[in-house]
């Protein structure tokens, strides 16, 4: 029985991207043959989507680019091909991205490549906040789990920044991604070179892969830290996963609420993502990521997470996500994930792309991360930044004009490849990742 079901998961997930991935029909053969008669002594994660993720990874080494995109509109054309919300996203994304030059040539130990340097977890931060915010900034604050020694560490502060001197951004990043691979080519290029932003950004350890909770303590603590250290209000501005963290951190540090300003959802999956079942088709025979387990659409954790108010502003809020992202769904309408109420009445834009620009705008290439390089984001983030209360596209000069570009002022082509460079990295990383689950994870014991 187990050997038939982990044959016809590994066959399933080859048969998600035809003529791509043949080759793992005979790995499947030879890796059924080799457990016969010996599954009783085999680890239960031999049974595991993780086997399928080595498999494919292993078929994914094999691929090599097809071509070079030699320009920003070239790269759109792929990545709005690969964009749309069908439940093979995933793995067809990394796929077509890694066959068009998008990606790493290959997707082996990008765990360790991608853990240094602009995205290590073991920053040396010396400087002292004005009061203490540790082990509590509030008393109505939840108590930290995570040693505050490993909460600074991973807070990663450019050259760029001013302590103070222009007004302090919190960038958190994306489920499997680190700080530096997610913003470096957009947001974190571009913010420096304004009077109205200065960012640093998170790495935290496990790659988002760990407990969303767990995650969302390295969020409240560099809230509270860099606020700390500029004497200035923040702003957060978050990637999927990374929105789940934040308003996390909102609603059980409730000290961090007071010290941010504006706070911008890129992608935000408050709801959960009915295509991440891809990845967790069924827990209890087949395992994955912690965070993977808690973002399936009404998992547990989504649950609470809404009953507690997490799907309401705690700060002025600006949501951006596009009906066409190929890792969060539903994404359209009142319904979609990255909706968030407004029941605190402190204001909150919701800023679906397809419904606010020109139906054949450029910026509508439509994936989970595309809003990274395009114009409109830049355009909301500088009018959020820049005013009380959250974005207003009235406010914005001239917004059709925003959406007709391809890529925001000031990106080149390679920062566009490299913002996209982070889906196949982030696919890879999910399967790679060596702490898996077979059942979603209890919530924190402060969870009533």
């Amino acid at each position: 029985m187990r050997t038939t079901t982990l044959a016809a998961t590994l066959l399933g997930a080859a048969s998600a991207v035809p003529g791509l991935l043949g080759g793992v029909t005979g790995l499947v053969g030879g890796l059924t043959g080799a457990l016969q008669g010996t599954l009783d002594k085999i680890d239960d994660q031999l049974n595991d989507v993780g086997v399928v993720g080595a498999v494919l990874l292993a078929e994914l080494g094999q691929i090599k680019p097809t071509a070079t995109p030699s320009s920003i509109k070239e790269v759109a054309s792929i990545v709005k091909k690969v964009g749309g919300a069908k439940p093979t996203a995933l793995l067809q994304s990394a796929v077509e991205l890694v066959l068009n030059g998008l990606g790493p040539t290959s997707l082996e130990g990008v765990i360790q490549q991608y853990s240094a340097g602009s995205n290590s977890e073991n920053n040396v931060n010396t400087r002292e906040p004005a009061k203490v915010i540790f082990p509590s900034a509030d008393a109505d604050d939840v108590p930290y789990s995570i040693t505050e020694e490993k909460l600074r560490a991973a807070i990663y502060i450019p050259d760029t920044f001013t302590y103070g001197k222009k007004p302090p951004v919190v960038l958190v990043p994306g489920t499997a991604t680190k700080g530096g691979l997610c913003y470096e080519p957009n947001l974190a290029k571009l913010l420096p070179q304004e009077d109205y932003a200065d960012p640093v950004w998170l790495n935290i350890p496990g790659w988002l892969l760990e407990e969303v909770p767990w995650n969302a303590e390295f969020v409240a603590y560099a809230i509270n830290y860099i606020s700390g250290i500029t004497s200035q209000n923040v702003s957060v501005i978050a990637l999927s996963q990374g929105n789940l963290d934040t308003q996390w951190a909102f609603t059980y540090w409730p000290s961090t609420r007071h010290v941010v300003s504006d706070y911008i959802a890129v992608s935000p999956d408050y709801h959960g993502s009915v295509l991440l079942n891809v990845l967790c088709p069924k827990l209890g025979l087949l395992s994955c990521p912690p965070a993977v387990s808690q973002q399936l659409y009404n998992a547990k954790f989504i649950e609470a997470f809404r009953r507690v108010g997490g799907a309401s502003a705690y700060v002025p809020t600006t949501t951006v996500y596009s009906a066409t992202d190929d890792v969060v769904q539903p994404q359209s309408g009142a319904n979609a994930s990255a909706y968030l109420q407004d029941e605190r009445g402190v204001g909150v834009l919701n800023v679906e792309l397809q419904k606010v620009c020109p139906l054949a705008s450029p910026a509508l290439v439509g994936t989970h991360e595309s809003s990274l390089w395009g114009a409109p984001l830049q355009a909301l983030i500088k009018d959020a930044l820049t005013h009380d209360g959250p974005a207003d596209i009235s406010r914005i000069p001239d917004w059709n004009a925003e959406c007709s570009k391809i890529a925001a002022d000031g990106l080149n082509l390679e920062d566009v490849i490299g913002t996209t460079f982070a889906v196949p990295v982030a696919f890879a990383a999910m399967f790679l990742y060596p702490k898996r689950v077979t059942t979603e994870p209890a919530l924190p014991s402060y969870v009533q």
